[in-house]
């Protein structure tokens, strides 16, 4: 995963799944024990002649969130902005 947000997030991938997949995403923290488990569906692609490596993969957006996993995403994705401007 190289970015998140809060609808989804984007998994860096030579071989992204197809349009549409249903996936269950599991996020861990690293510098804690907290984690996520959440439903996602595969919404976008970036391939294409040109592109590196790490910029292929997929964008997968979040679905069915209930109210406790919708606030578990906004403290991951408060988490992410934060350690973003610290680092």
């Amino acid at each position: 995963m190289t970015n998140v947000s809060r609808g989804g997030l984007f998994i860096s991938t030579p071989n992204p799944l197809p349009l549409g997949t249903k996936i269950r995403v599991q996020i861990r923290i690293e510098e804690t024990s907290d984690g996520l488990d959440v439903q996602g569906e595969v919404a976008w692609h970036n391939l294409g002649p040109g592109l590196q490596t790490e910029e292929q993969g997929m964008g997968v957006q979040f679905v069915r969130l209930t109210e406790e996993e919708e606030k578990a995403v906004d403290n991951l994705y408060e988490r992410s902005l934060h350690k973003a401007i610290v680092d």
